[in-house]
């Protein structure tokens, strides 16, 4: 079940998108602390839970980000990333007095920094393109914009609040239905290339070990970057929530890469193995998983 994204639902009702530092409606993700949008969503667990016979409950899409890597003018750089991926609207203004935040200080602010970024060049940020593909300025960044930093923890805080609610409502109906989150990896970008790292999409195997029974880290990567992923996210649960590797199975996957990928998230520790497929996986690659599946140690 999708959390925050919903293109169809903000397109009818931007008031619920989130809102950028320049007051412009998402066009794609919902606000998670707009008081309808946690309405819709919680008689959605309540349907779906209540009605059908299952054993567990994946959310996805919590929240993610706003601001993509590239637009059609060019990249974005790092900073800008950062600060034009939060939400300003009111609602999350009320929240983050909760928090001890000032959420019109932190937009007055981001809007500087975002000013800095958007006064260099399109064409010099586009030469340094494969630099910039990664997070190098942000610890600078956090250390020397305390708000910033202040910023992304209530982020945190009021995400894992918000599924927390989710669990409660779900074990009321259901006790012994397991919750589950699908992740981006801890240190490499989403599958889709369009989301930031997991610092910035608000997806923390950390903070969320409390309210999650399991966590699918979704690594649509090669057999090394799973291993690596899922030594990762299994050191930062320390055994509070289980983890499940999820692979791809489509696309540049080779029937031969089936059984090494899987090799891989078990030999990094991984609880389990999870292949995605969406409608487009071929009979050969389902051939290869059935048969590592059935010839594993």
């Amino acid at each position: 079940m999708p959390i925050c994204a919903g293109q169809r639902i903000v397109q009818d009702h931007p008031d619920l998108a989130t809102k950028n530092l320049y007051g412009a409606a998402d066009r794609l993700f919902l606000c998670y602390n707009h008081p309808q949008v946690r309405k819709y969503r919680l008689a959605m667990i309540r349907d779906i839970v209540g009605r059908y016979d299952m054993q567990a409950l994946c959310l996805d899409k919590i929240p993610q980000t706003m601001l993509e890597q590239s637009a059609f003018s060019g990249l974005f750089d790092p900073p800008l990333r950062t600060v034009g991926s939060f939400c300003f609207c009111e609602h999350c203004g009320a929240r983050a007095k909760k928090s001890g935040l000032d959420l019109e200080e932190v937009r007055r602010r981001a809007l500087e920094i975002a000013s800095r970024s958007l006064r260099i060049p399109a064409y010099v940020i586009e030469s340094q393109r494969d630099k910039l593909m990664g997070d190098t300025e942000i610890p600078l960044l956090l250390l020397e914009e305390p708000l910033i930093t202040k910023m992304l923890q209530f982020r945190f805080e009021s995400a894992v609040e918000f599924v927390s609610e989710i669990r409660t409502l779900a074990r009321q109906l259901k006790p012994d239905i397991k919750l589950q989150a699908a992740f981006v990896p801890p240190s490499h970008f989403g599958h889709d290339q369009t989301s930031p790292r997991a610092w910035l999409t608000i997806q923390s195997y950390q903070k969320y070990r409390e309210v999650l029974d399991e966590v699918l880290c979704v690594v649509h990567y090669g057999d090394d970057v799973v291993r690596f992923e899922t030594e990762r996210a299994v050191a930062a649960a320390e055994g509070k929530m289980r983890v499940i590797t999820s692979m791809r199975l489509y696309g540049a996957t080779r029937p031969e890469e089936v059984a090494p990928l899987a090799n891989a998230a078990i030999a990094g520790g991984s609880d389990g193995v999870s292949f995605l497929g969406y409608d487009v996986t071929t009979d050969e690659l389902l051939g290869a998983l059935a048969h590592w599946s059935k010839n594993r140690n």
